[in-house]
């Protein structure tokens, strides 16, 4: 393989890696969401019907109400429900990302495509990471890391260097 194919190659096989790293924070992040969500929504249900029981007498009563009723408005405000499905939505486009990334690096380019015609496949798939990285939502750190760390077992480094098949 040339110089120019190889480089292509290796962008194209780190293109891959790096969606399938953010794809697997995206669904990190949509479980954690999605944990808080039911969390706040049993803890809210709970503390408003020992409010409405009074079960505890007053004074007791009125601290489940206050305590219930912030954490409705935690459920609100935060809206964990809807982050959690924008967090799907942006795992499953890294995870299209990371197929049609593979999928040029072991299909395309070692088909002896012409370099300007890699060189757009290369383009194309850097575009739509762009496009995807500004439409999701933002990872925090421990997620990122987490993923990154997964993908380094899961993702072996790849290869220097492809060999073309003879076809003659």
């Amino acid at each position: 393989m040339d110089t120019a194919s190889n480089s292509i190659y290796s962008q194209a096989v780190e293109r891959a890696r790096e969606a399938y790293r953010r794809a697997t924070a995206h669904r990190s992040s949509a479980t954690f969401w999605g944990v808080v969500r039911y969390g706040l929504g049993l803890v809210a249900a709970a503390l408003s019907v020992v409010a409405g029981t009074d079960l505890f007498g007053s004074s007791a009563t009125k601290a489940a109400g206050l305590l219930g009723g912030f954490a409705a408005a935690a459920l609100a405000l935060l809206a964990p429900g809807e982050t959690a499905e924008q967090h799907r939505a942006a795992a499953a486009r890294w995870e299209g990302l990371d197929r049609r990334a593979t999928t040029f690096a072991e299909a395309h380019i070692p088909s002896g495509e012409d370099t300007a015609q890699l060189l757009q496949g290369l383009d194309d798939l850097v575009e739509e990471a762009n496009t995807i990285g500004r439409d999701s939502p933002n990872i925090a750190r421990w997620s990122y890391a987490w993923a990154t760390s997964r993908a380094n077992k899961n993702r072996p480094a790849p290869a220097k260097t492809v060999s073309r098949p003879n076809v003659d």
